[in-house]
């Protein structure tokens, strides 16, 4: 062993040995803090408490309180937002209508359309698939041959759906909804059970907003009023589209909901080639041109309406003019006729000047 590792080893034993006493003295002071009483103007560490210090431990103290203020805030934000996931998911899973409530009645044009679709798909199913009638050209062709259908025909089918009618009424007499659901089976929505039972609180905020508004604070954007004689704006090749699908989908199924009709005109729309598009391309530029004639008339009328409002403003300032001229000469005219009026001699000229003196200074006319 040689002199360098005699050295390190001494230095080993040294440093460990300082630990393991450092060690002793840390457990030595704790124990002793446990039973320390601190005197009057003195810390809990023993240390004197001054102003500096004091503020300090205050600023500390205030630090570690907001802190831990936030994290709570923060869990109870997360909280909240997963309760809210929750209630959705449970919303999105839960079917929209019971499934023990009676079935809806289906109107006379569904109960014909049903029907028709089956014969129509009866008499195809020989056809090879693009000869068949595809689903838009079959709704198309049902709604016709309900429209040219006889009286008897349609009074048939009304007399099925007045029947089918009877019948839900009377199993909604006899039906029980289940929790969540209201009298006629459909879901009551969180956003349905706030509006019915919270309906006058509702209403207070709204005006404590209004007087919120009135005292400075920042106001809702207004949104512009539309003249009434503005032209109607152009409609496009889907919005025709959709104009005359809407009332065709809604009369083959009632119960659809407006979002479920959007949804199948816009697949309907998608599905369209370009050849049968066409059609409500042709309807959309008519319209277009429609619109920017009478744009043009519109804008006419409006700017000639400006122009008469801007001479009657014009009139009424010169007559204003013409007054206040008339008004100066009258009070010129009335001022000269006063110094003309003044009597020769020496008497005269006293009693004028006695009552000049005591009569306030008359203020000399505007030239």
């Amino acid at each position: 062993m040689n002199q360098l590792q005699i050295f390190q080893n001494f230095t080993k034993f040294h440093r460990l040995s300082d630990i393991a006493a450092r060690a002793k003295d840390k457990e030595r002071y704790l124990k002793e803090m446990e039973d320390y009483t601190p005197t009057e103007g003195y810390a809990k560490d023993g240390s004197l408490i001054t102003a500096a210090s004091e503020a300090k431990r205050k600023s500390q103290e205030d630090k570690v309180r907001a802190k831990e203020e936030r994290k709570r805030e923060v869990a109870e934000k997360r909280q909240k937002i997963q309760e809210e996931k929750e209630r959705k998911k449970l919303e999105r899973n839960t079917p929209k209508r019971d499934p023990n409530a009676p079935k809806k009645p289906t109107t006379s044009y569904f109960l014909f359309a049903i029907k028709r679709r089956e014969e129509i798909t009866k008499e195809e199913q020989d056809k090879p698939d693009s000869e068949k009638t595809s689903f838009l050209d079959l709704s198309k062709k049902i709604g016709v041959e309900w429209k040219e259908a006889s009286d008897d025909v349609k009074q048939e089918y009304n007399d099925l759906a007045a029947k089918d009618k009877e019948r839900y009424l009377k199993e909604l007499k006899s039906y029980s909804p289940a929790e969540g659901y209201d009298e006629k089976g459909n879901l009551i929505s969180a956003k349905k059970k706030k509006k019915s039972k919270g309906g006058d609180e509702e209403g207070e905020e709204e005006d404590g907003s209004d007087q919120e508004e009135g005292d400075g604070s920042k106001k809702r954007k207004r949104k512009r009023k539309k003249d009434p004689d503005a032209p109607k704006a152009p409609q496009t090749a889907y919005h025709a589209f959709r104009a005359e699908r809407t009332d065709a989908i809604k009369a083959e199924d009632s119960s659809l909901s407006f979002g479920e009709v959007n949804k199948q005109v816009g697949a309907e729309w998608r599905a369209l080639d370009d050849a049968a598009k066409e059609k409500y391309n042709k309807i959309a530029k008519k319209d277009k041109a429609r619109y920017k004639q009478e744009m043009e008339e519109y804008n006419k009328k409006s700017d000639k309406g400006k122009k008469d409002a801007d001479d009657n403003d014009d009139g009424a300032s010169s007559e204003e003019g013409s007054g206040s001229e008339s008004d100066d000469s009258s009070s010129s005219g009335s001022g000269s006729s006063d110094s003309s009026g003044s009597g020769s001699g020496s008497d005269s000229e006293e009693e004028s000047s006695s009552d000049e003196e005591s009569k306030p200074p008359k203020k000399k006319a505007k030239k």
